[in-house]
């Protein structure tokens, strides 16, 4: 399927299961449903079908993925944390429900994340075995050596290069959304390639990012965030080699993401 056919898959599926049912779902709903690229499930999905698979049959994994990614967010927007109003162009969780209220919110949609990869659906389609590697890869690029890591650093808790921070905080995730994919894909060759592949894009998209955070022309600030983007997709496409043809919606997305403006 194409990028937007996949975004629209997901989207649907999303949306027919967000929490409901008291304020703490309310605030997972709110959460889930602000927008954003949705750039971690449609990883997942790509790359289920760049492994041979179905997008359909992986749905509750690619859920997974980014309900541990929002929680992520809700928590990173804390007050003792980033101590962020706004989230995908709104109020930030914490700001519309209560810091309490999203700190649970956070802690729900986490593990319910999790237990996503357990969906009865997802293990008739893909097996327990695959089930299990899948969260196996899931929790190691959320945990201390992951994602909550990263934050710890990027908050002072810790020496470590911005580089160093990226890797656990954004292309770990990246990484093992891609890995999920190959696993679900069922083709055990392509998980290191794939997962190499999404570790340079999540390397990428953060240097954009921070490129972009910047809000200014001046190259002597915004080149070396460039060299760093460009230097990551082309190790992302590098990785992407061995897939051939089936590579080549997961290289268009290299390519739209290194080169947006917003």
């Amino acid at each position: 399927m194409s990028e937007q056919a996949l975004r629209t898959l997901f989207e649907d599926y999303l949306g027919a299961h967000l929490p409901q049912g008291g304020v703490v779902r309310e605030a997972m709903a709110y959460a889930l449903g602000g927008g954003g690229k949705r750039l971690r499930p449609l990883l997942v999905l790509m790359a289920v079908e760049a492994a041979g698979g179905s997008a359909e049959s992986a749905l509750p994994a690619a859920l997974a993925v980014e309900a541990v990614h929002t929680y992520s967010l809700v928590h990173d927007d804390l007050p003792d944390m980033d101590n962020d109003d706004f989230r995908r162009g709104r109020p930030s969780c914490h700001r519309t429900f209560g810091t309490a209220v999203a700190i649970l919110a956070g802690d729900g949609l986490l593990t319910w994340g999790l237990g996503l990869m357990a969906d009865p659906d997802l293990r008739r389609a893909h097996g327990d075995r695959e089930c299990l590697e899948c969260l196996a890869v899931l929790t190691a690029a959320i945990g201390d050596a992951g994602m909550v890591g990263g934050q710890a650093l990027d908050l002072g808790f810790g020496d470590a290069s911005r580089e160093e921070i990226d890797q656990l905080k954004t292309a770990a995730l990246f990484g093992a959304a891609a890995e999920v994919g190959a696993i679900l894909g069922g083709t055990e060759r392509l998980r290191q390639p794939l997962r190499n592949f999404g570790q340079a894009l999540g390397r990428a998209f953060q240097a954009v990012d921070d490129r972009l955070d910047l809000k200014t022309a001046d190259p002597l600030l915004t080149g070396p965030l460039q060299a760093a983007a460009e230097r990551h997709s082309a190790e992302a496409l590098r990785q992407l080699l061995l897939l051939g043809p089936a590579g080549q919606e997961l290289a268009g997305l290299v390519a739209r993401l290194s080169q947006r403006q917003a």
